[in-house]
């Protein structure tokens, strides 16, 4: 009786081991699925903040790097698309003459635009009455002066070289080396066909008929000041 009463308390004090260990076994189940995805989650937004982080000064780097290009860039891209006034000359060199007579090769156009000149004297900026010798303003366009010209014929002072006379004193008066003086004849270098208005710069020139003031200042705009000295 007693054994049996011992037996059956060994059984019992089994069981409650055997409860223990499976209450334990319930404390340790695998966390919920859910937790798991809302932990990788967070970690997976905080990972691209840190990456975003890392990425923003490049982009703000790259940005300023793309307005600093356009805004440099754009003048370039501007004088390279302009459409330079005028008509291109073939380029004849800039060799020196003694004097007016000194026999050289002939000047490709009429006014003449560059060429043998003279290496000493200049016509300086201003209006002129009588007509100046190719040799002396060819020297004037290689120090980056614009020539005006005119030739009207009879009507040496007529209202269209009162309004020549305009732009340039408008000119002059803002420190641009401009001269205006008569010529004759005036061509076009392509027809040969004689026209009343030239405007000559170095290996430029643009021929025409009527008073055309937006015209004029362009063309002085585009080439005054510049310098065709022959550096070495």
């Amino acid at each position: 009786m007693a054994r049996r009463q011992g037996e059956e308390e060994s059984g019992a004090d089994e069981n409650a081991s055997g409860q223990g260990r499976g209450s334990s076994r319930a404390r340790r189940q695998p966390r919920s699925p859910r937790r798991d995805r809302s932990a990788a989650a967070t970690r997976g937004t905080v990972g691209a903040q840190g990456k975003a982080g890392n990425l923003m000064p490049w982009l703000i780097g790259g940005l300023i790097a793309a307005v600093v290009v356009g805004l440099v860039g754009f003048p370039v891209f501007q004088e390279v698309t302009e459409e330079w006034p005028g008509i291109t000359m073939a380029d004849q060199g800039n060799r020196h003459l003694a004097t007016v007579e000194e026999e050289h090769i002939p000047y490709n156009s009429s006014p003449s635009t560059s060429g043998p000149h003279l290496g000493v004297g200049l016509a300086p900026a201003n209006i002129y009455r009588q007509q100046q010798a190719d040799e002396l303003q060819v020297h004037s366009l290689e120090d980056g002066h614009v020539v005006v010209q005119y030739d009207c014929g009879d009507e040496d002072f007529s209202n269209l070289v009162l309004q020549l006379m305009s732009v340039v004193q408008r000119a002059i008066g803002d420190q641009k080396r401009v001269l205006l003086a008569p010529y004759t004849p005036i061509l076009h270098p392509e027809t040969g066909v004689t026209h009343r208005i030239a405007l000559t710069a170095w290996a430029k020139i643009d021929v025409f008929d009527d008073f055309d003031g937006e015209r004029v200042t362009k063309f002085i705009d585009a080439y005054e000041g510049l310098d065709h000295h022959v550096r070495g």
